[in-house]
């Protein structure tokens, strides 16, 4: 019996989700952040390891982590467009035994 009870708490539960979800057309959108609000993001920082095989590679305000093995190195989490030059060129520095990188 509580098979059943579960399953029809997660249809019923599931069935409500679009409508908490659903913006209201009589509440005005919020304006865009400033330029310079993404500009800051994407100051450069130093390089620096959180532990063994991970490095935090991204901007001051932004992060992207490292994970670097044997087999290559994973990149997770970009940034903006701004942070590529950045970040591109902390992985030819890490990549200096010819690893490959994959990003996520």
């Amino acid at each position: 019996m509580n098979r059943y009870a579960l399953f029809f708490v997660c249809i019923f539960s599931t069935s409500a989700l679009p409508a908490m979800a659903a913006l209201d057309p009589s509440q005005p959108l919020s304006p865009a952040p400033p330029l310079s609000l993404f500009k800051a993001w994407a100051k450069p920082i130093k390089p620096f390891q959180i532990t063994e095989g991970v490095w935090y590679v991204g901007t001051k305000n932004l992060s992207s982590i490292l994970l670097t093995t044997p087999a290559g190195h994973i990149l997770i989490d970009a940034g903006l467009d701004e942070s590529a030059p950045q970040i591109k060129r902390i992985l030819k520095r890490q990549d200096s035994a010819s690893q490959t990188c994959a990003i996520c």
